[in-house]
C-alpha cells in the first residue's frame, strides 16, 4: 500500500477516541512509508450537531466529496465514520472505487439517539 485517504467526520479540534485512534493509525502508516491523507470537516463549511455541538457536521454534497477524493488520488479509501462525510464518501466509492480498496468502520447508528437523533 502506498497511499490511503481516511474519510472521517471526527477530527480536530475534537479530542476523543476516534480522533486519537485515527491519528495513531496515520502515524504508524506514515512510519512504514504510506502516504496518509485525511478528508475531514475542516475541508468544508460546517455547523454544530444540535445535541452535541463539539461535533461539526459538514455542509457538503456528493460532487464536492468526489472531487476531494479525486484530488487526493490515493490508492486506498478508508471511511472511518458514517456521518455526512462518511455517507457521501461511501456513495462516491460505490461507483468509483474498487471494493478491494475501500473499508469502513465506526457507525453513528450505534450511538445513543440523545447524541445523534437523526440516525
Amino acid at each position: 500500500m502506498s497511499s490511503i485517504l481516511i474519510v472521517t467526520d471526527a477530527w480536530h479540534p475534537q479530542i476523543n477516541g476516534v480522533v486519537r485512534s485515527l491519528e495513531r493509525t496515520a502515524e504508524e502508516l506514515e512510519a512504514i512509508g504510506v502516504r496518509v491523507e485525511v478528508l475531514s470537516p475542516q475541508a468544508f463549511l460546517t455547523l454544530p450537531c444540535p445535541t452535541y455541538p463539539e461535533i461539526r457536521l459538514s455542509l457538503a454534497h456528493r460532487g464536492m466529496v468526489r472531487r476531494k477524493i479525486e484530488e487526493y488520488n490515493c490508492e486506498h479509501l478508508h471511511i472511518a465514520t458514517e456521518g455526512p462525510l462518511g455517507v457521501l464518501a461511501a456513495s462516491v466509492a460505490k461507483k468509483t472505487v474498487n471494493p478491494s480498496r475501500r473499508a469502513t468502520t465506526h457507525g453513528f447508528r450505534n450511538m445513543s439517539p440523545l447524541v445523534c437523533p437523526f440516525r
